[in-house]
């Protein structure tokens, strides 16, 4: 029996799902693989319904750091889900690992900061693992030497198709555009409101499913004076009977989202809800635009295409049909159970080593966030400089530096996301932090 550790922030979100559905699956049909998953934060949502499946879950083991090192002396593998969280990052950078085989599964497509990779954190692995090829895309990734290419990879991140069995679309009045999934503008289009404001269809009517806080969104509805058109439902037991009767899928992101792999695109598409999006990297891996789905190049190109699919029914079947046979191929559990089982093999032939970020430790949150964001850190470092030498105009250089920084990605403004928010809330203490949230405006 090989003992494979899985250790991760949280989870909740679709990480969760993908972690969770994946290894429900492989105890059905794999007994080689002992799997035992290790929480650094408490998880929210009960765990009971997958502890009674014989999931192995344990929480808490970012305060339990002795316990966590523990677990890795004792497994075969260990299997690190990884994006820019504070917990991680403070595992990462401040722990001596025991002698492991260590494999990162990048989660994000680390196109954008604050989720970035650098050639440290690869090196800092055995096998660096993307769910989506287009990380290939990072400028880091394309430059990255051959050595550490090697120990590159990818497995698409798949929640599976086992809750579509039997699946039956149901008929229902008006034509429905639905969204699951997140609405932190973080990752969601800031202009998703605006946008769903300007689609000309008489009888539309547009339906949110998320756990995330709708406030912000609702509030936006309220503004356009279109909150008639909303349902707003909030966390929901099971999309399934709302992926029934969307006619389309909804969901432009803002142009420097996290995502990869997308989850709620390949249920959607599963359930031959027609997905429209826009026109960013991670979604052009998931879509044939015209094939299985519409990428609209701007946000006018989004509202007409979905007017388009509403006069045009016999379009939106066919690519309906498509849809739901290429997310059931691409969102297959089996086929990621396949592609790691050959992983896992392959690294079960090399011997264990230690893994150690670096010979000193650091003890503050916003030491931490520093190496969190590569090079991009270097920019909240000048500050430090400038703040201790009190250096007035470096303080304000590096204080417009750090605004712009800002500025170019709404997912800074985010309370998770790998940003200044979500590290505070880690370590509500950390002076520069504090600073820095100021900075947010």
């Amino acid at each position: 029996m090989i003992n494979i550790l899985h250790i991760t922030p949280h989870l909740g979100g679709g990480v969760g799902t993908v972690v969770l559905n994946w290894l429900i699956k492989e105890k059905e049909i794999n007994k080689d693989f002992n799997h035992r998953i290790a929480c650094l934060e408490i998880n929210k949502n009960s765990m009971k319904e997958y502890l009674d499946l014989g999931i192995s879950i344990h929480d808490g083991l970012y305060f339990n750091r002795p316990l966590l090192m523990e677990w890795i002396n004792e497994s075969d593998i260990v299997l690190m889900h990884w994006w820019n969280h504070p917990t991680l990052y403070d595992v990462i950078v401040n722990s001596d690992f025991p002698e492991c085989r260590l494999i990162l599964w990048n989660h994000v497509s680390a196109l954008n900061p604050p989720y970035i990779l650098s050639n440290r954190l690869i090196e800092y692995s055995d096998r660096f693992i993307f769910t989506s090829p287009v990380t290939y895309e990072t400028e880091e990734i394309i430059n990255l030497p051959d050595y550490l290419r090697e120990r590159l990879g990818v497995v698409w991140s798949s929640c599976g198709t086992d809750i579509f069995t039997g699946f039956k679309r149901k008929n229902h009045k008006g034509f429905i555009v639905g969204l699951t999934g997140t609405v932190d503008y973080g990752k969601l289009h800031p202009d998703f409101i605006k946008m769903c404001a300007n689609i000309n269809i008489p009888d539309v009517h547009f339906i949110v499913c998320s756990g995330d806080p709708q406030d912000r969104i609702k509030e936006d509805a309220e503004k356009l004076n279109i909150t008639d058109k909303f349902s707003f439902k909030g966390r929901v037991p099971s999309i399934i009977p709302y992926l029934a009767i969307y006619d389309v899928f909804g969901y432009p992101l803002q142009p420097k989202h996290l995502g990869s792999c997308e989850q709620a695109i390949g249920e959607a598409m599963m359930a031959g809800a027609v997905p429209v999006v826009l026109n960013n990297p991670a979604e052009r891996y998931i879509i044939d635009n015209n094939v299985t789905g519409i990428i609209a190049v701007s946000q006018e190109e989004y509202c007409r295409a979905i007017e388009y699919l509403y006069h045009h029914p016999e379009e939106r079947t066919r690519l309906a049909k498509n849809a739901v046979s290429a997310a059931r191929k691409k969102y297959s559990i089996s086929r990621k159970i396949k592609a790691w089982r050959e992983i896992f093999d392959e690294i079960l032939h090399h011997d264990k080593r230690h893994h150690t970020w670096s010979d000193g430790k650091y003890t503050t949150g916003s030491g931490i966030f520093i190496e969190s964001l590569a090079k991009y850190g270097e920019i909240f470092k000048k500050y430090i400089r400038a703040k201790e030498q009190v250096d007035e105009e470096n303080l304000r250089l590096s204080e417009r530096d750090i605004f712009e920084l800002f500025k170019s990605n709404s997912q800074w403004y985010s309370n998770n996301k790998g940003g200044v928010k979500q590290y505070l809330r880690i370590f509500p203490d950390d002076f520069y932090l504090k600073e820095w949230n100021k900075l947010l405006i």
